[in-house]
């Protein structure tokens, strides 16, 4: 096979696909068809709904009037998980049940019958009087005709219901969104009253359990005569301390203070001279010396004109005594004072002392004595922060459930519908046209996968392996054959003239001398072939003998209208084969089956079949035999080992592939030379799907050697 014909056999798979479609498109379209019908009657059968829609916007959180938290858990979830979950609300059975119950719907028929219809008497009587009943069966068609349709990206979602009632449509679907909110606003409620009455009794419990812890504390404290005082720290922590210990740190401050006197005095005391200096500068002598100073002064003035006794220096001189007295008794004055500050700031020191060592001592008392009254403390501060959470919550709970907030809220109320909404005829019709369509391709490619036979000349190549000598066209039933072989402008002689082209390049030398024309079975078109063959070699020039090789059921005398009485049973029982040739054109002679012998198969096991071919070459150029069918029987492979070469007939859409291989195999095995396959009975309209094996000329539909006579088996 050259790269020329193994392009030609390839196939891609949508070209393959397109083509199984093609070839069963009345299978698709009848199934298409079928699809549409179906649809109409379903849609015709349909019950009218009228669909109402009602819109509601549902928020993540309600909107807060008051700062106070509510009761509701805080959203934590996801935003997908509590949409879903808001959806899954509107379509619960308690809001089903709720809407069943505000319109009385379990009172109207067209709701609890529909499409159904009213029931007989005794089952609609029966049903009425089941008040149960008829409320199961309104519930259930509250949810099956609700549909919860979200507006993608957004908060709104649309409420629709169906029914055959658009008013009743229109009712439901109100009354559904109004409940909901109706619900929701309930189940708040009911959640802050839960919430109260439980802080209610948690409040009670609670003031009885501070009240005996603080009773405890106040008798215990009353028992051990602790008093205890409240301080409150720079941070605003609030502690309480004995009194005890706010008395021992005042005094000890206190004694720190004295402490520091002491030693300040005790300095002072020390320092001597230069201590009481300093005392004195800082006192009223500074005026005094300032005189005394101005008054010297005065003095040393006069002393330098007069003489000591002068009376007004005497009288300096007694101002400057008495000054120097009075500055004497100030510096004893002072002295005492530093002594006597000492001693008093010494006795303070040791007097407060003596109470910080006696105060210790009850401290420490105190201590071993508050231990319990510490546990009695921090059960009573317990129980008090408990006590002002509890009631700070209530506060809280109560201001939120008085106020009335709701995260859902309707935008668009329903209307009663103007028209139905289903059935949709134009979309089920487009629907069954659709099923129809897939399940009419289904039954193509299932065919076509259960479809063993060839339809396609390239077939031969591709599923059996064998080189593709031509195609011939399918005729139409009753056609003369010879009448249209007789035309040369014909279908046919176009196709056989283009297998004779083939047979000329099987081999070196050209066209074998010698062909055996065969197929798996009967009624392929081997007789209508091996004629045309002959022929063609014939109108070429050549001498032609066309063979009956089939001696079982020979069909060549019957389309040529000859007799039958010798031929080539005769030759292969040892008469001279010559003598039953009879020529029918110029270069055309034929050889009939000759009486039909009891075993065939004997006649052909022998090597006279070879000697008579043998003798026939020398006398013809060509020799084709119209040979027997290959499956379940001897002849057809011993012909074969004795001719050069064998055509393997093969009817369109006719022969399995497994019996094809099958014969081949068996062909194969006697040493037969297969030259190639030829395929009969092409339909023209598998041509048109691309393949290029047309003439360009209409196709029919038989292949017969004459209209309503001759073997039919092209």
């Amino acid at each position: 096979m050259s790269q020329w014909d193994a392009r030609i056999q390839e196939e891609r798979p949508l070209t393959e696909y397109v083509n199984i479609m093609l070839g069963r498109k009345w299978l698709i379209l009848s199934m298409v068809l079928l699809g549409i019908v179906a649809a109409v009657l379903i849609t015709l059968g349909m019950p009218q709904l009228y669909r109402a829609t009602a819109t509601i916007q549902i928020d993540r959180e309600a909107a807060r009037i008051v700062e106070q938290r509510g009761v509701e858990p805080p959203a934590n979830i996801g935003l997908q998980e509590f949409y879903q979950t808001q959806y899954g609300l509107l379509k619960s059975r308690a809001l089903a049940e709720t809407v069943v119950r505000r319109l009385r719907l379990s009172e109207n028929e067209a709701l609890l019958f529909g499409a159904r219809g009213r029931p007989e008497d005794d089952r609609y009587t029966a049903l009425m009087a089941n008040r149960r009943a008829r409320e199961a069966i309104a519930i259930g068609a509250v949810r099956g005709g609700l549909v919860v349709s979200p507006v993608r990206g957004s908060g709104l979602v649309d409420v629709s219901f169906s029914s055959a009632d658009p008013k009743l449509a229109a009712q439901v679907a109100n009354s559904v969104a109004e409940n909901f909110i109706a619900t929701n606003l309930s189940r708040r409620y009911d959640a802050t009253a839960y919430a109260r009455r439980f802080l209610e009794n948690e409040l009670a419990a609670a003031r009885r359990r501070l009240e005996v812890s603080e009773r405890n504390l106040v008798e215990y404290a009353n028992s051990q005569r602790l008093i205890t005082l409240d301080r409150t720290s720079e941070t605003g922590a609030t502690s309480s301390q004995s009194l005890a210990s706010v008395d021992l740190a005042a005094l000890n401050e206190a004694l720190a203070v004295a402490r520091a006197d002491r030693i300040a005095a005790e300095a002072k005391t020390r320092g001597g001279s230069a201590t009481m200096q300093r005392q004195l500068d800082d006192t009223a002598l500074g005026a005094l010396r300032q005189s005394r100073a101005s008054l010297a002064g005065e003095l040393a003035k006069l002393l330098t004109q007069f003489q000591p006794d002068y009376p007004p220096a005497v009288a300096l001189q007694r101002q400057i005594d008495e000054i120097d007295r009075q500055m004497g008794g100030m510096r004893r004055a002072v002295s005492d004072s530093v002594q006597a500050d000492y001693r008093a700031a010494v006795q303070r020191e040791e007097q407060l002392q003596t109470r910080v060592n006696a105060l210790k001592q009850d401290v420490l008392s105190v201590r071993d004595r508050s231990i319990r009254y510490g546990i009695l403390q921090r059960e009573a501060d317990t129980n008090r922060e408990q006590y002002q959470a509890l009631l700070q919550r209530y506060k809280e709970v109560t201001v939120a459930g008085g106020v009335g907030v709701n995260n859902v809220s309707i935008i668009d109320t329903a209307l009663p519908p103007g028209g139905p909404y289903t059935p949709r005829r134009t979309l089920n019709v487009m629907i069954g046209a659709l099923l129809g369509l897939i399940v009419g391709v289904g039954i193509a490619f299932l065919l076509a996968q259960l479809d063993q036979t060839i339809r396609f000349p390239h077939d031969l190549g591709s599923r059996v392996g064998l080189p593709l000598l031509g195609s011939v066209p399918k005729l139409a039933r009753n056609t003369d054959v010879l009448g249209e072989l007789d035309d040369r402008q014909s279908t046919l002689v176009e196709a056989y003239n283009s297998i004779q082209t083939s047979l000329r390049f099987t081999t070196r030398s050209g066209a074998p001398r010698s062909i055996l024309v065969t197929s798996s079975r009967a009624a392929e078109g081997k007789t209508t072939t091996s004629f045309a063959i002959a022929r063609n070699f014939a109108k070429l020039g050549a001498r032609t003998l066309l063979i009956d090789g089939d001696m079982r059921n020979p069909a060549i005398h019957r389309g040529l209208g000859i007799a039958n009485s010798q031929g080539l049973s005769d030759a292969l029982s040892g008469g001279n084969p010559l003598d039953g040739i009879r020529p029918l054109d110029d270069n055309l002679s034929v050889l009939t089956a000759g009486p039909l012998p009891p075993n065939p198969a004997e006649l052909l096991a022998g090597d006279q079949m070879a000697k008579v071919l043998e003798e026939l070459r020398g006398h013809f150029d060509h020799i084709v035999v119209d040979g027997p069918p290959v499956l379940g029987l001897a002849d057809a492979p011993l012909i074969s080992s004795c001719v050069e070469g064998t055509v393997f007939v093969v009817a369109a859409r006719n022969t399995p592939v497994k019996a094809m291989q099958i014969a081949l195999q068996r062909l194969a095995r006697a040493h037969g030379h297969l030259l190639g396959g030829i395929l009969t009975k092409f339909d023209q309209k598998d041509s048109a799907y691309g393949y290029g094996y047309t003439y360009s000329y209409n196709y029919g539909d038989n292949d017969r050697w004459s209209a309503g006579s001759g073997k039919s088996d092209a």
